[in-house]
């Protein structure tokens, strides 16, 4: 009764290794804060302070959408899965995992102790930063509250935690990378930000080349698109096709993730 999930049936909303995560989560938080001060503050988990820990990538859709290469889509949604991986990493090594409540798609949610909070937060944007080549930002909030705030409340801290980062996310708009005007250079063909250099020959998409001449990418469109290479090569499109020579194009989009998060 002291975590927020009941493992019985009906009412069993969190799977049994869900509930055992939570309570390992909280029991590593009281642990640090015992140990930050060198004694046992107390037996009751109620009068010890937690933080939740949110993040939620800025700007995904113009990033993704910047270049409509396949390399490219596939580069960017695998660069945005290793970051958000990367901004629980200093969570994960220094709490553990169980402490990570959830991670992909550029969002996250995390449980700590209070003393801990800002230092993890501030270590979260910068390790997506860094993911990223700084080509995405990442709005990182917290909320805290006692345990018995947790025990009783903790579907309302998550909310609140949901305000405040969508609160950040309006007020500041997403950073994009300054331009690097150079004289005599030619501004890469994907970002147009940075100077770009031409693409080295790779085995094209078509087996042959309409364009007047090769793109020329910077380094972080450069790595993107490496990235997004099957085997060091972009799949051609004759490799998908049907016997009457047709693919297709699918587009997925979630609906509701929000809501369906808060519960």
């Amino acid at each position: 009764h002291d975590v927020p999930a009941d493992t019985r049936p009906p009412l069993n909303d969190h799977s049994l290794w869900s509930h055992m995560k939570m309570t390992s989560a909280l029991a590593t938080c009281i642990y640090l804060e015992c140990e930050r001060v060198g004694r046992l503050i107390g037996k009751e988990p109620d009068i010890y302070e937690f933080a939740l820990i949110g993040g939620d990538a800025d700007g995904i859709k113009a990033y993704i959408n910047r270049s409509l290469s396949l390399p490219d889509l596939r580069g960017g949604s695998s660069m945005i899965k290793e970051a958000t991986e990367k901004a629980t990493e200093p969570i994960r090594v220094r709490l553990g995992p169980d402490c990570v409540i959830f991670a992909g798609g550029g969002s996250f949610l995390a449980i700590a102790p209070s003393f801990m909070a800002d230092e993890l937060a501030s270590e979260a944007e910068r390790s997506f930063e860094e993911a990223t080549d700084g080509e995405l930002t990442i709005t990182v909030r917290k909320v805290e509250g006692d345990g018995a705030y947790v025990r009783d409340h903790f579907g309302d801290m998550w909310r609140k935690l949901q305000l405040e980062v969508r609160k950040a996310k309006i007020a500041r708009a997403p950073r994009l990378p300054e331009a690097e005007v150079r004289e005599g250079k030619v501004l890469c063909d994907v970002c147009r930000m940075r100077p770009g250099v031409e693409e080295p020959a790779l085995a094209r998409t078509l087996p042959y080349d309409m364009s007047p001449r090769r793109e020329r990418l910077c380094e972080a469109c450069l790595r993107r698109r490496a990235r997004g290479k099957v085997e060091g090569r972009p799949i051609k499109l004759d490799e998908l096709e049907d016997e009457a020579g047709y693919i297709a194009i699918i587009k997925a989009d979630a609906d509701d993730v929000g809501r369906v998060f808060s519960g």
